[in-house]
């Protein structure tokens, strides 16, 4: 009774996590609560881009858009420097990350649910479901198109790859069907 469950919560924490992930990256229009959904979503993808802009140097998009708040239209000079802190952001180099990460991180993450409620020694196992979560980077390399058009293709893939990690572990029988009860001759 526990593999079903540790599989339907590991692939359904994969599926919001990605969900949530994706969504709040495609609708960044207003500043959310953090207590939201949304919110909390929106506020974990400004926590990685600051964190990976420091780790490059580059100033963060919530530094320009703190820099453009602060400039008012009245002051040029002020607004030439939040000019020049937008223009420096990489904010398309950041977005190919997040991208990557997402792929990465959200399968990755129910793969560790399950296997945290499975109770399970996985092992060695776990090395598998991680060589699949690479592979699956690998493939959307070389896939042009793969899943970036929708949100639920992207929900779907994470949910799938979740499942063949989880497979990989033992977790579901691929060998041939026993009869319950023996036939007699």
């Amino acid at each position: 009774m526990r593999k079903p469950v540790s599989i339907a919560a590991g692939v359904a924490f994969a599926a919001i996590l990605t969900h949530g992930m994706v969504f709040c990256a495609m609708n960044l229009s207003q500043d959310l609560p953090v207590l939201s959904y949304r919110g909390f979503f929106q506020h974990a993808l400004f926590r990685i881009d600051s964190l990976w802009s420091r780790v490059h140097g580059w100033p963060s998009e919530t530094e320009c858009v703190a820099a453009v708040r602060q400039a008012r239209p009245a002051d040029p000079a002020r607004l030439d420097v939040a000019n020049e802190i937008c223009r420096m952001t990489h904010i398309d180099e950041f977005g190919r990350f997040y991208a990557r990460f997402v792929h990465l991180i959200c399968p990755l993450i129910g793969f560790m649910v399950f296997a945290a409620i499975c109770g399970r020694r996985l092992g060695w196992r776990v090395a598998r479901g991680m060589a699949i979560a690479a592979g699956y980077m690998a493939v959307r390399d070389f896939v042009p198109g793969l899943g970036h058009e929708t949100l639920w293709l992207e929900v779907a893939l994470a949910a799938a790859i979740t499942v063949l990690m989880a497979w990989s572990a033992g977790a579901l029988k691929t060998g041939p069907v026993t009869p319950a009860v023996p036939a007699t001759a």
